[in-house]
């Protein structure tokens, strides 16, 4: 389904020691209070930990439209952002700005214990609108499948032709099913922590 508004998702994906995640899951509670509270248009966010490798984490916001992306930016500034947390951190975060494109399904907003697929695919020059086009095909495909919930694909906001896809699971083995054996490209699933 195309999108009338323009959603914006920001991800952070981060390697964070075990050691440290009950205080990056403490950090996130309070910065999601600060965003609902503060933020108009902030529309929610999760805390994930990848199945393969438990130190790697990412947290998810979702925002209304560019705006609310840019107010929660500011809020999260004032809050002293997890990324200038030494104490949490191992290594420097890899933040992507996603301009939403069109969702197959209910929005990716889930409940703790559901499971994340990501993938990050680079098109070759000019052609990011083909692998949209690709990336909506494979969702409505899959979109049949037990275990599918939703699914969002869009564009990173510096890069046009770099597309994200992210599809919201029941469980790790409804993702693994969606997962033809030979795909030649990388897809990350992560576990809602918070």
């Amino acid at each position: 389904m195309s999108l009338k508004s323009k959603p914006v998702v920001i991800i952070a994906r981060m390697y964070l020691p075990a050691a440290a995640l009950e205080n990056a899951l403490t950090y996130h509670r309070e910065l999601s209070k600060t965003l609902h509270s503060t933020v108009d248009g902030f529309e929610g966010s999760g805390y994930w930990q990848s199945y393969n490798d438990p130190t790697y984490t990412m947290i998810h916001y979702q925002y209304r439209d560019q705006a609310a992306a840019e107010q929660g930016l500011v809020a999260l500034v004032d809050k002293r952002p997890l990324t200038e947390r030494s104490d949490l951190m191992s290594s420097p975060p890899d933040v992507l700005g996603i301009d939403i494109k069109a969702r197959i399904g209910r929005r990716v907003t889930s409940e703790v214990g559901d499971w994340l697929s990501i993938s990050i695919r680079m098109a070759d020059t000019g052609y990011g609108p083909e692998l949209c086009e690709e990336l909506d095909r494979i969702f409505h495909e899959i979109s049949v499948l037990d275990g599918f919930l939703g699914a969002e694909y869009g564009v990173n906001q510096t890069l046009d032709d770099q597309v994200v896809g992210l599809a919201l699971w029941t469980s790790r083995e409804a993702f693994a099913a969606s997962v033809p054996p030979g795909t030649i490209y990388d897809v990350n699933v992560f576990r809602r922590l918070l």
